[in-house]
């Protein structure tokens, strides 16, 4: 059935096509929500916002999407996510080819690499990411909203909140950069480099030294009770904003984006930790530098992860034992 599709990129004709294809698979509980709507679709195809390889069935509709989006404009590396195949059409294969097509994309765009989240509520994508000889570089423990629906694909609905793992795949070689390893986290960081393949210089980072202001932008996804805490720049008032911007956005989870480059970010992570803030992934060219993503949850409804590679469960017992030493 599968030897018909045609795997293409997303046009702007085909938005309410994707819309109809995310409303079968997820019901109107799809986060991001724009997903929803043809007209934002448009409009991030046509600033580039969005790019995005379809399947596309003998009767003209779309029948499965994978997306490429680029995390930051500085960043070397793209994020591909919002995989989904039609029910009718799931295990004849067509998941890996959209990720053949949007790997193609990326390549075109010049990525060193991708950084891809695996659902946890299901095998499938965990499965397909390891074959692909991605590497797994943390887990986002109660990423996924509760009301989320998967339609046949899981059934009941999970209850909780469910995690993500983050995974990186290379598709070429970067270039070796400094990179300032918290103590906290040297020996994890150092682990997921080498199972990764990436070359990386360590410089200092020391406890001192901080500048006074940091600098940080901020986005709430409602939706998604997800707060993001970019830090462009790191200083000793950090945990103060980083209070203040939770104060003002309440969230069932908070992330905070830390870049590498920093020779302070050891004082800032102690600063954090002592705030409740642990260990969630890191995310190699990300953006200017590679990024250090901490994590802090609000919320006792998450559902333990369904884990099936080794070095997601490894990855999994670091970030455990690490906000089990946090205060909560």
């Amino acid at each position: 059935m599968t030897d018909a599709i045609e795997i293409r990129l997303l046009t702007a004709a085909d938005a309410d096509s994707l819309t109809a294809c995310f409303r079968r698979c997820y019901g109107d509980s799809y986060v991001p929500a724009f997903f929803y709507d043809p007209a934002e679709i448009r409009s991030r195809l046509a600033d580039r916002r969005l790019e995005s390889v379809v399947a596309l069935a003998s009767t003209r509709e779309i029948v499965g999407h994978m997306a490429l989006m680029r995390p930051h404009p500085s960043a070397s590396t793209v994020e591909l996510g919002s995989a989904i195949v039609d029910s009718r059409y799931r295990r004849h294969g067509l998941l890996a080819r959209l990720g053949v097509g949007l790997v193609e994309l990326a390549r075109a765009a010049g990525a060193v690499g991708y950084h891809h989240y695996q659902t946890t509520a299901h095998a499938i994508i965990q499965r397909a990411a390891a074959e692909a000889g991605g590497a797994e570089t943390g887990i986002m423990l109660a990423y996924i909203p509760a009301a989320t629906e998967y339609r046949d694909l899981v059934s009941p609905s999970p209850a909780d909140r469910l995690a993500a793992v983050t995974a990186y795949q290379p598709l070429a070689v970067a270039s070796v950069r400094d990179v300032a390893l918290p103590r906290r986290y040297g020996a994890l960081l150092r682990e997921i480099y080498h199972a990764a393949g990436i070359a990386r210089h360590e410089i200092s980072s020391g406890l001192e030294n901080v500048p006074s202001s940091a600098h940080v932008t901020s986005d709430f996804d409602a939706q998604r009770a997800l707060l993001r805490i970019h830090v462009e720049h790191v200083g000793a008032d950090l945990r103060a904003q980083v209070d203040a911007i939770e104060r003002e956005h309440p969230s069932d989870v908070t992330h905070v984006d830390l870049t590498l480059s920093a020779q302070s970010v050891s004082r800032v992570v102690e600063d954090l930790h002592a705030r409740g803030f642990f260990f969630c992934a890191l995310l190699p060219e990300y953006g200017a530098s590679d990024v250090l993503r901490l994590q802090r949850l609000h919320t006792t409804a998450w559902a333990h992860p369904d884990l099936v590679n080794t070095r997601a469960r490894a990855i999994l017992e670091a970030i455990l034992a690490d906000r089990a030493t946090t205060v909560q």
